[in-house]
């Protein structure tokens, strides 16, 4: 391809070719004369704009018979390569029956996604649908109310329990709540992975730092320590 030479076809560029064909002959290293004689112009580029806020550049070309440059010299018939500025007009949004249906699930569904009697599993894929700890302060909700805080998921353990903003999730409210883990069977086989904000249950197995231990009661609250500190009250290595 020779980008010094083109021709205009519907007002798109094409450049010339490395080596030409005329009839049956190869023209392997055409000179202007050749590009001339096929029906090639010259490409004149004219000066690159600069960007401009709030317009787009576009290029255009067109054939021009004869100009004059700067210094003064006729520029014979070519291709001038040109940019103006071209005003962005921002579209206004207008949204469709299904943007609108969309939007009024996503605005309903953490109002309602504790309805839905998600397994742990479930709740925790759909972690993001569930309301945040902030959106819940005032309300009082039912125990096994699934919500957010810090990224985490938890769930309630009390009935009927006011959230209270001074009672978030952490030391101190291990009898509130705890976190939702992913569900495990609990057996050797198959340890709950211990994270602090947790209850543990009589006989149920847990893994924390890859050690397995056996729970040897039940803790009726979520515990914030790691099991290593707990070993005598609540577990046993397995």
């Amino acid at each position: 391809m020779n980008t010094n030479f083109g021709k205009l076809e519907d007002g798109i560029l094409i450049y010339a070719p490395s080596v030409l064909r005329v009839g049956d002959k190869q023209i392997i290293s055409p000179d202007k004369d050749d590009y001339l004689n096929s029906g090639y112009l010259p490409i004149v580029t004219g000066d690159d704009l600069e960007y401009k806020e709030g317009f787009e550049i576009v290029t255009l070309y067109k054939v021009v018979e004869e100009s004059q440059a700067p210094d003064g010299e006729m520029i014979p018939k070519h291709i001038l390569r040109v940019q103006e500025y071209q005003e962005i007009f921002e579209t206004p949004y207008i949204p469709t029956k299904n943007d609108l249906a969309m939007e009024l699930m996503m605005v309903r569904i953490p109002e309602e996604i504790n309805t839905y009697n998600l397994t742990n599993d479930e709740a925790i894929r759909y972690k993001s649908l569930h309301p945040t700890f902030s959106e819940i302060v005032g309300q009082t909700v039912k125990r096994g109310f699934r919500f957010v805080y810090e990224n985490e998921l938890y769930s309630v353990n009390q009935d009927n329990l006011t959230i209270q903003e001074q009672h978030s999730p952490g030391t101190g409210t291990e009898s509130l709540y705890e976190i939702v883990d992913e569900e495990h069977s609990g057996t050797k086989d198959d340890p709950i992975p211990w994270r602090k904000n947790m209850q543990c249950y009589k006989d149920k197995y847990y893994i924390q730092n890859e050690i397995v231990y056996k729970c040897t009661r039940d803790s009726g609250n979520a515990l914030q320590n790691d099991i290593i500190d707990l070993i005598g009250h609540y577990f046993e290595v397995a």
